[in-house]
């Protein structure tokens, strides 16, 4: 998992580099799909850090999956065990789809992904 995010923080800081150098023209294209356009290899670098990043971080959710299920089972041997919920966002475009082990726990990743899209789009037009 750290690899993973230490991947997303590196593309995302040869995004600003990039953007700060010139080399990388940021916009939005249809007023809410965000892009990057270069012609410069620190574009494609931070584009493959970003995308290297998400694929390790999705391979470790997909193979931690079978660990959680054998710590489950140590686990209710134990009197008191904690319940934890889980919930994400996926965004299609301007569509959000939420999901979740609770309604709970959709609303708060549907709140946390609103609040990061648009601390983006400030960050995005501020740039």
């Amino acid at each position: 998992m750290a690899l993973g995010l230490a991947l997303l923080v590196a593309g995302f800081i040869a995004t600003i580099v990039g953007v700060q150098s010139g080399d990388i023209e940021v916009g939005l294209a249809l007023f809410f799909i965000p892009y990057l356009q270069s012609s410069t290899w620190i574009g494609a670098v931070a584009i493959l850090l970003i995308f290297a990043g998400i694929v390790v971080l999705m391979l470790n959710a997909f193979f931690g999956l079978g660990e959680a299920h054998e710590n489950e089972a140590q686990a209710t041997s134990s009197v008191d065990q904690a319940e934890g919920e889980v919930g994400g966002v996926v965004l299609i475009g301007p569509i959000p789809i939420a999901f979740g082990s609770s309604n709970r726990a959709a609303l708060i990743a549907l709140i946390a992904t609103a609040l990061v899209v648009m601390a983006l789009v400030v960050l995005l037009l501020l740039l």
